[in-house]
């Protein structure tokens, strides 16, 4: 469930913009039905640019989160690979005769 959060919270930030946008355009169209005019026609230009600005924040969220994990990752394989290079370095030491 919470493996690979930074590519769900992309998709969620690509579902977020979708789903504001459906709703300000059809908000726009029912300002239109009752005959505001005016506010129809802002919400229906400003409505998907505010989503689609609003969901820049959160898919750049996901992508800090996703370097982060790739990062992590890198470091965790790094350590292993020191880890090991200690433990043979001790075993060559003790193997050699004083």
């Amino acid at each position: 469930m919470y493996s690979n959060i930074g590519n769900k919270i992309k998709v969620l930030a690509k579902i977020s913009f979708l789903f504001n946008t459906v709703l300000s355009i059809f908000l726009a169209f029912l300002f239109f039905a009752i005959e505001f005019i005016v506010v129809g026609t802002v919400t229906l230009i400003l409505g998907p640019i505010i989503a689609w600005i609003s969901s820049w924040l959160l898919y750049g969220f996901g992508e800090i989160v996703s370097l982060l994990n790739s990062i992590n990752c890198k470091l965790d394989n790094t350590n292993k690979e020191s880890e090991i290079s200690e433990e043979e370095s001790f075993v060559m030491f003790s193997n050699t005769k004083h």
